[in-house]
């Protein structure tokens, strides 16, 4: 029922009544769905004003959490992801809470839906690092011992990700680094998920990152990597 509610008010009301519906105070939660809604029938009608109402709903998403999760879900129904890359990007910026609450959000279901190439997906979504608890990305999760650590959505789909950017992660993650401590834990923890995952003649890369990083395995290896390429990296 509320699935054919959201369908009439979207089809009735229109974008910019239901956006400025959606501003207010306390709005309906259906007619954020059906703003999301609104949307998709302007992409199907007119990919150019359908591009403008996103630029317009993300431009009013800061400061207002209702509109902040309508413009992820018109992001997650968007059928052109690489169209909207930008406003994705500014949306993912806005984000200033816990990730933990991302399983309450709609950006959560964003991040694993959204389609784009694997490496383009993960370069968007990497600045939510800044919202993850440190403790759950300590090296010593990769050593064997799992117990405690709390996978959030943005955990989920970044180690997804990593596998399947081939070897330009590595470069992506190298400029995290520098980024501060949250983010440098994050792309350190997925730098060890690239060198597990990628094939062994695609880890040029990792010898060429100007920051040292032979203590990533100074410790015992994870049991599942390759004991060659772990001297080989220590020996840089």
């Amino acid at each position: 029922m509320d699935e054919i509610v959201e369908y009439l008010w979207a089809s009735s009301i229109g974008f910019d009544n239901l956006l400025e519906s959606c501003s207010s105070a306390d709005p309906n939660p259906l007619k954020v769905g059906a703003l999301a809604l609104s949307v998709a029938i302007l992409e199907n009608a007119d990919k150019a004003l359908a591009h403008n109402a996103v630029r317009a709903v993300v431009k009013r998403s800061d400061g207002n959490r209702q509109v902040f999760e309508g413009a992820a879900r018109v992001a997650n129904e968007f059928s052109d992801a690489r169209a909207i890359k930008e406003e994705i990007k500014t949306l993912v910026m806005l984000w200033r809470r816990p990730n933990l609450y991302l399983l309450t959000s709609n950006l959560g279901q964003l991040l694993s839906n959204l389609r784009l190439p694997a490496l383009d997906h993960l370069d968007v979504i990497l600045p939510l690092a800044e919202y993850e608890d440190l403790d759950d990305w300590r090296l010593k999760y990769w050593q064997g011992d799992k117990f405690g650590r709390f996978i959030t959505p943005f955990g989920r789909a970044t180690a997804d990700l990593t596998k399947r950017s081939g070897p330009g992660v590595i470069s992506l993650l190298a400029t995290e680094l520098e980024c501060g401590k949250k983010r440098s834990a994050v792309a350190t923890f997925l730098l060890i998920k690239a060198f597990v995952s990628l094939p062994a003649e695609q880890l040029k890369p990792l010898w060429e990152i100007p920051v040292h990083l032979p203590h990533l395995f100074s410790k015992k290896s994870p049991s599942y990597s390759p004991r060659k390429w772990l001297r080989r990296l220590a020996s840089v």
